[in-house]
């Protein structure tokens, strides 16, 4: 018989222990005893036969083995698959005075000190995971008359073929050690995370990417959305080292819980997100980061758990439409912006949310398809003369029943696929628009935004370059700006592209430049003409020096790199001034005038700008 197979018999008998024990170590007759006392009847002697042989060898393994433990433990506990009492052996009465018929069908962690929970839990779930780990201290409720608890040293195992019972060893300890014991935080789980969780961009493509295997393989996948509230405020209340460590098991929680060890994100704010693995659940990753974070919380107020799972197989995740509206909706909940998706509404399923996204995907893509919007025209205008350069060509939704603003109408489509299909039907009608007033003898100058997801797809490129190839609107007439709202895939690649535009004789413009975090990497990547700084530098440089500073910095670089330059959000004549100070080219904003629907000719006042009759001029580059 195997040593499995040993264990598995010891462990049936270990609730007759206690009765065994105290009938072996019952008062025997002796010499000394008084004459009235009966003397004890010897047992008969068993017959010696193979089969009582190994019977008598298997009762001293039992207990060889139980007192091995007994060495190291006061209180052995067995826990049934639910983690309710199934058996006690030792010194638990006199420790937490409570026997096992008090003790019997409780839940372990009933059992435990409420500040000391999440570690019996942490425990637990090692254990299943296979992971013993070194003893944990954990206190126990005292059941006496004077509460309070006692601290136990516990360390054990999970055995799947004895029923899936677990098995805990303890020993009472000093003290409870809270000190030590918020430095050992879910050490038996895992010492340190893998790494640091991914940003919401990686994390949405990986979690896509996973999520289409998954379903190609004919399985299932659960996404979980956590949002951890008041944890802002917890971290306040925490000095440096308690606050970074309760970051790293934040982390290590979340990835010892998903797929692959690492599908898991932070989108910032207390929102994370993570693919799980199959037999984990959002509620236990849940309960043990609120238990991690009360007990180190010195107020013990810890945080609040808002949880959602979705399940996958709500929908059909092979279409590219419906993971287009998953991606959306991750994004939209890790924006945290007023329009943004919320926890409470992923918490009414996936299926409802994706049937609203996709209510809406339906409208958006007939406002591209009928050209329901209508372009607002901006003036750019050269500093040093005041005259108009050029107008940016802006959307506007012009379809009622949508109510987009303008900024998440593009977002939605660049999170959904459908930005490639909108740029084209912004190329078109813009070229329309020169097209009409090429014939009437006037020749404006029109630049239009090309997103980095549409520059990155070789058949958006094509069918971009057909339509102008097919336009009889001189090059110069057309600009082009690439913004940075969305990351682009291949930056060397796109540069190619770009080249071919440039050599066509279009200029291209770097939009947004300062806003995203790619904004460098975009200017050594890319060979272009015109850098437009983002609005919220400009606006700081005007507030501190240290943004007159940076800004400063930025428009020199852009000149010894020969490029020229605009600034948006010029609000007034000092506003005008610092720029041409600061040898900023152009300038955008209300000042020079609003988007409007017809493009102005634009002039100056003495004081002020005035939105004139269209005359025709045309502003180079100079």
């Amino acid at each position: 018989m195997d040593a499995a197979s040993k264990i598995e018999q010891m462990a049936a008998q270990m609730t007759s222990r206690a009765s065994a024990t105290a009938e072996a170590s019952a008062p025997a007759a002796t010499a000394s005893a008084p004459a009235a006392a009966p003397a004890a009847k010897p047992r008969p002697a068993q017959p010696t036969s193979p089969a009582n042989d190994e019977i008598a060898k298997l009762r001293r393994d039992r207990d060889r083995y139980v007192a091995f433990a007994f060495c190291a433990s006061d209180v052995l506990v067995e826990l049934d698959s639910d983690g309710a009492v199934a058996a006690v052996a030792g010194a638990i009465a006199a420790l937490v005075h409570a026997d096992f018929k008090t003790l019997k069908g409780q839940h372990f962690l009933d059992l435990v000190d409420p500040r000391d929970r999440h570690r019996g839990d942490v425990l637990m779930q090692a254990f299943k995971a296979g992971k013993r780990g070194e003893p944990e201290v954990v206190r126990l409720i005292h059941h006496g008359e004077e509460g309070g608890s006692v601290p136990f040293s516990i360390t054990g195992c999970w055995l799947s073929e004895l029923g899936g019972h677990y098995f805990l060893a303890m020993r009472r300890a000093a003290a409870a050690a809270p000190k030590i014991a918020r430095r050992k935080i879910e050490s038996v789980v895992k010492s340190e995370p893998i790494g640091e969780l991914l940003g919401t961009e990686e994390f949405t493509k990986r979690m896509a990417d996973k999520l289409r295997r998954l379903k190609s393989d004919g399985e299932d996948g659960k996404l979980s959305l956590l949002k951890l509230d008041k944890l802002d405020a917890l971290e306040s209340r925490l000095d440096d080292s308690t606050r970074a460590e309760l970051k790293n098991r934040i982390t290590a929680i979340l990835q010892e819980g998903a797929a692959e060890g690492a599908l898991a994100g932070s989108f910032g704010e207390g929102r994370f997100g993570v693919v799980l693995d199959r037999d984990v659940h959002a509620k236990d990753i849940s309960k043990r980061i609120a238990g991690m974070a009360q007990s180190v919380d010195p107020e013990g107020k810890g945080i609040e758990m808002k949880t959602a799972e979705l399940d996958t197989r709500d929908t059909d995740l092979r279409d590219a439409d419906a993971m287009n509206l998953l991606s959306y909706s991750i994004n939209s909940f890790a924006s945290g912006t007023e329009g943004g998706m919320t926890i409470d509404d992923l918490q009414n399923g996936l299926t409802e949310v994706m049937g609203r996204n996709g209510r809406l995907m339906k409208a958006v893509r007939r406002v591209i398809e009928d050209r329901r919007f209508q372009p607002h025209f901006q003036p750019i205008v050269h500093l040093a003369s005041r005259s108009c350069s050029h107008y940016e060509a802006l959307s506007r939704v012009t379809d009622a029943a949508l109510e987009l603003p303008p900024q998440e109408f593009i977002l939605f489509c660049e999170q959904t696929s459908l930005i490639r299909e909108f740029d084209l039907a912004m190329v078109r009608k813009n070229v329309d628009i020169l097209d009409d007033l090429g014939r009437r003898g006037e020749h404006l100058r029109i630049a239009v935004n090309l997103s980095g997801p549409s520059l990155d797809d070789q058949a958006f490129r094509d069918e971009l370059k057909g339509i102008l190839a097919t336009s009889d609107v001189p090059s110069e007439l057309m600009l082009f700006e690439i913004t940075e709202s969305s990351a682009l895939a291949d930056p060397a690649q796109t540069n190619l592209y770009i080249q071919e535009l440039r050599a066509d004789g279009y200029k291209v413009c770097l939009d947004d430049f300062g806003a995203g975090a790619a904004s460098l990497e975009y200017l050594r990547e890319l060979e272009i003409d015109v850098v437009k700084i983002d609005g919220s530098y400009v606006r700081k440089s005007l507030k501190t020096e240290k943004g007159a500073v940076l800004f400063r910095s930025m428009v020199q670089m852009c000149k010894e790199l020969e490029l020229k330059t605009v600034a948006e959000m010029v609000e007034d004549e000092a506003d005008v001034a610092f720029l041409t100070k600061t040898g900023v080219d152009y300038g955008q904003g209300w000042y020079f005038g609003k988007p409007a629907p017809e493009i102005p000719n634009y002039s100056m006042g003495s004081d002020r700008p005035v939105v004139a009759r269209r005359r025709g001029e045309v502003e180079s580059w100079g």
